[in-house]
């Protein structure tokens, strides 16, 4: 039996080839009742458009590339599946490259993307990344990059607004001896997590009781930094961790100093993950807005593509504090000294 064409949707529908590729096409031009006619006979003859060739004959890819750092992350992870959906609504397939925080696989990566005819890239740098990208490429920044702000978009948290939230919140639950436990101040994100924890703590008249420790890239150095630091105490009342992988290795270090997150020490880490809200107590985060982040960043990607002037400038959003058990107010009979 032949394969349904092009031309045997068109008569079936009692209407043109080029009504017909303007239905599969999209385009906004075609009448109700011929799209309903086309639509109807796809599914008649078991019509199967052969997308790839007519992007080709379109001289589009529409394939979008996704540079990221850690896709075993949690947050990243989150991250790339909205993105995909987002691309995908709007007929876009994503190609998805993993840099593992490495600055030289990160350019190798990118240019295998381009290789693959990409029309746009969103991109979470590598702290080595210097900027360098093919003329004319549209792009996107997410998460990281501020140093670069104002050669490309960036669509990120609001970081510092989100670490002085944190330290306020803890502050206020009578916490005083604070840590913030971060993989490096090499990476633009968390730098801006760290300021504004640290000013707030400046404004809270903290500055002699907090503590800012970079403790590594990968949740075992982080365990590690984390339990030399507790067993050589003093212990602090609350820890603050920077990302997902900093708050595995908090709890392990923890368990391994024998005590119990929530009730020896509070534990409020940034980037919620399902195993957070299961755990006995479950964790306290500051949660980014992943589908916000991922919907602003699309649209900034597709406005390029399609033509459209986007400026350089740094989008920030709003993150919010979900509370659970493993921050408690501290108990006013113990030493904070």
């Amino acid at each position: 039996m032949l394969k349904p064409t092009i031309k045997t949707v068109a008569k079936v529908a009692g209407v043109s080839i080029g009504s017909v590729s303007n239905v599969l096409s999209g385009k906004n031009s075609v009448g109700t009742e011929v799209r309903d006619q086309v639509l109807r006979a796809v599914a008649e003859t078991g019509y199967r458009r052969n997308s790839i060739a007519a992007r080709l004959r379109r001289q589009h890819s529409y394939t979008i590339g996704l540079c990221i750092p850690d896709l075993s992350n949690p947050f990243f992870s989150q991250m790339q599946r909205r993105i995909n959906d987002v691309c995908e609504a709007d007929g876009y397939e994503l190609l998805i490259v993993e840099t593992r925080e490495d600055g030289a696989r990160e350019a190798d990566k990118i240019a295998a993307l381009c290789a693959h005819q990409i029309e746009g890239l969103l991109l979470v740098p590598t702290a080595a990344w210097q900027g360098g990208l093919p003329e004319g490429l549209a792009h996107v920044m997410i998460d990281r990059g501020g140093e670069f702000a104002a050669r490309a978009p960036l669509v990120s948290l609001d970081n510092e607004a989100a670490g002085a939230a944190c330290l306020d919140h803890l502050h206020a639950l009578g916490h005083r001896r604070i840590w913030m436990i971060v993989n490096t101040l090499d990476l633009w994100n968390s730098a801006q997590r760290v300021r504004g924890f640290l000013d707030a703590a400046r404004k809270a008249g903290l500055q002699g009781q907090v503590r800012v420790i970079e403790a590594g890239m990968t949740a075992p150095d982080m365990a590690r930094t984390t339990l030399d630091a507790l067993r050589a105490g003093p212990v602090p009342d609350a820890i603050l961790t920077g990302s997902g992988n900093a708050t595995l290795g908090a709890l392990s270090a923890l368990q391994e100093a024998g005590l119990r997150a929530g009730e020896d020490v509070a534990l409020l880490g940034f980037d919620d993950s399902s195993w957070m809200a299961v755990l006995s107590p479950a964790i306290s985060v500051l949660r980014q807005p992943t589908d916000a982040i991922a919907q602003k960043a699309w649209s900034l990607l597709l406005a390029q593509i399609r033509g459209q002037s986007v400026m350089p400038e740094h989008h920030r959003l709003a993150g919010e504090i979900i509370v659970r058990d493993s921050v408690r107010p501290f108990l006013r009979g113990e030493d904070h000294d």
